[in-house]
């Protein structure tokens, strides 16, 4: 399957030093599974069946695309359980926000200034007051991220934290896209995008359970995302590499002395785990209806 426009060869030459940091994150992990895996990312754009790109944006080349497969290949070394959801659900496109939007979104869905305005949201996270008539979202995790990472103004300490909303292609075209003007890989949606279209909601490790209790009702997951803001690499508009050795070192430390749970079920098995799980825990729901008396009709409803 063709995940991206750009071979490997167009990637080398628009990124210094691109296959030497392929190498790098590669060798950062023990798991031989997620090896393979950041391999399919870095060399050919996606993962069974799971294009990192959208193919939506308002700009594409071989720079941005190499920058695109090592924020997503950053993201299954650090959150490899985020990075099986997102692949799985098939999510590609992002907004960073400060949780101080959550109140707004979580009502209305995702706006843009304009229609924030006409609904009588007061916005106090965003782009320096630009009043503009589209959302934006990106394709590159790591843009997302560094916007997640803006302040708001006047916040609720509370809600001062980063937030990644995360959708699907397919969600964004329903929503209406509209092409925009922009340095940045950008797609535009029409006004907004409503709450059913978001599909997660990405948050540090600590505010995971808070924002869980926020979405209850909603069909939103509520995924771990941490380190978006000391990623140890960094690429320049010009495609030169630049590594802070310290971040690595750390990073490697860190990485190579704990034993993660993850590496008990290899990444390809996880999907199948979570179907057993899930049938487990319907055959239970069933027992204790049972067990309680009640009629066929009832365990029906719980098929």
């Amino acid at each position: 399957m063709e995940y991206s426009y750009y071979r490997l060869e167009d990637i080398n030459e628009s990124i210094a030093s691109y296959q030497e940091i392929c190498d790098l994150f590669i060798n950062l992990t023990n798991n031989n599974n997620i090896k393979n895996i950041m391999s399919e990312i870095l060399y050919n754009g996606g993962y069974n069946g799971f294009s990192i790109s959208s193919k939506l944006s308002n700009r594409d080349n071989p720079l941005i695309e190499g920058q695109r497969r090592l924020a997503i290949a950053y993201l299954l070394l650090t959150n490899p359980d985020t990075f099986v959801n997102l692949m799985e659900n098939k999510i590609n496109l992002f907004h960073g926000t400060n949780a101080n939007a959550l109140p707004s979104i979580l009502k209305y869905g995702l706006n843009s200034a304009e229609a924030s305005e006409k609904l009588g949201i007061k916005v106090t996270t965003g782009e320096g007051g630009k009043v503009r008539n589209f959302v934006s979202l990106t394709d590159c995790l790591n843009i997302a991220a560094d916007y997640s990472s803006f302040e708001a103004q006047n916040p609720n300490e509370e809600l001062s934290f980063k937030v990644i909303v995360g959708t699907t292609s397919d969600d964004a075209l329903s929503a209406g896209i509209k092409r925009v003007s922009s340095d940045i890989p950008e797609v535009g949606i029409r006004n907004s995008l409503p709450l059913e279209n978001i599909k997660v909601l990405c948050v540090p490790s600590s505010k995971v359970s808070f924002v869980e209790k926020l979405t209850n009702g909603t069909d939103i997951k509520v995924l771990p995302m941490d380190e978006t803001d000391k990623r140890f690499y960094y690429i320049d508009e010009v495609g030169y590499v630049s590594i802070d050795e310290e971040l690595l070192e750390k990073f490697r430390n860190k990485e190579m002395s704990k034993d993660k749970t993850f590496t008990k079920e290899e990444i390809k098995d996880l999907s199948k785990t979570r179907l057993i799980s899930k049938i487990k825990n319907k055959l239970e729901e069933i027992k204790q209806i049972m067990e309680r008396g009640h009629s066929k009709n009832d365990i029906y409803k719980h098929r």
